[in-house]
């Protein structure tokens, strides 16, 4: 069977790509909400968001094995198998089995043929349902249910989600767009887009770090969680400087040129956006007190 340090590496894996899709998904529904593309584009969000959707849905029984063979030591797939129903009743377990469904429903609702108006609702429903189940596992699920912690890990979880996905999703397809006066209006919307759910990612942030060391910064200074937390703060940060000359660029007239270095900074702040969510799923499997 696999060793402690594959263990790791397997479920920092699983769970960054659950992030990553989790993002694109959102990042899909924002563009229909905050208008960020053109309604030609349509066909192409809902077919992202329901591939993101079928990929979490994928990796839930990846972080179910990973959780087994974790918490019964299992040796063998044969004495595997039968710890599953025990591993199922835990919280951490059984949270797993409602993402997966709330993932297939979401992808099925942005894949059937129906009005746009009733896929979006299916998918938004889907979608939320899907970013409370994921708030309530990890670190945030050691007050409880329903508890403040759970709430707070759940606007950050959206808003990251949104801010990141919305520029993966831009880097994407906003440079496709023939025309300049186009590619300045979706990129405004976008900048807005981001401004917004970053407010929100700053406050959460803050609280759930708080949260993280109990209320003792000092004490949690040398330890690897605070090390791993350092090390993404440095990509947010550098995410932010390249945001925030988008914003710039985006106060200039629309030429070809600006919308070039646009689309340019667009890209590599997609790419810190990635190093971002893979550090955060690192993080996530982390205890604050090692």
């Amino acid at each position: 069977m696999l060793s402690e340090g594959q263990l790791l590496a397997l479920h920092v894996l699983a769970n960054g790509v659950a992030d990553v899709a989790f993002s694109l998904s959102l990042g899909a529904l924002a563009a229909f909400t905050w208008k960020t593309l053109p309604a030609t584009y349509s066909r192409k969000l809902f077919l992202l968001i329901a591939l993101a959707a079928l990929l979490i849905a994928t990796t839930q029984p990846i972080q179910l094995v990973v959780l087994t063979i974790g918490m019964s030591g299992a040796n063998s797939f044969a004495v595997l198998t039968p710890q599953f129903r025990d591993v199922l009743s835990t919280h951490a377990g059984w949270i797993l089995l409602p993402q997966a469904i709330a993932a297939v429903i979401a992808a099925v609702a942005a894949l059937i043929p129906s009005p746009r108006r009733l896929r979006l609702t299916l998918v938004a429903v889907s979608l939320l349902a899907l970013s409370l189940f994921r708030s309530a596992s990890g670190h945030a699920a050691s007050d409880g249910n329903y508890s403040l912690r759970e709430l707070v890990q759940w606007i950050h979880l959206v808003a990251t989600a949104v801010w990141a996905g919305g520029v993966m999703v831009a880097a994407r397809i906003l440079p496709s767009l023939r025309e300049t006066e186009l590619q300045h209006a979706n990129g405004r919307r976008l900048s807005s887009q981001s401004a917004t759910s970053i407010a929100f990612i700053l406050l959460s942030g803050v609280w759930n770090t708080w949260l993280g060391v109990g209320g003792d910064l000092q004490g949690a200074l040398h330890t690897r969680w605070v090390l791993l937390l350092g090390i993404k703060l440095l990509f947010v940060l550098a995410a932010l400087a390249l945001g925030a000359i988008n914003r710039r660029t985006l106060l200039q007239p629309p030429t070809a040129q600006t919308m070039l270095r646009l689309c340019i900074t667009l890209r590599a702040e997609a790419v810190l956006m990635l190093v971002i969510l893979l550090l955060s799923a690192w993080l996530g499997s982390v205890a604050p007190a090692v």
